[in-house]
C-alpha cells in the first residue's frame, strides 16, 4: 500500500510539473512581445 501511494505522489508530482510547462509554454507562444522572428534575409552584396 505504502509503495501505490508513493507513486501516485509522484505521479501527480510529475503531472503538475507537466502543466506548468505547458502554461508557461502557451504564454510565451500568445504573448506577441515574445515571439522573436528571424531576421529577413539579405542577399550578399546587396
Amino acid at each position: 500500500m505504502a509503495k501505490a501511494r508513493a507513486d501516485l505522489t509522484t505521479l501527480l508530482y510529475a503531472d503538475g510539473i507537466h502543466d506548468s510547462l505547458y502554461r508557461s509554454g502557451g504564454i510565451t507562444l500568445l504573448n506577441p512581445a515574445t515571439v522573436r522572428l528571424p531576421a529577413p534575409a539579405v542577399a550578399p552584396g546587396a
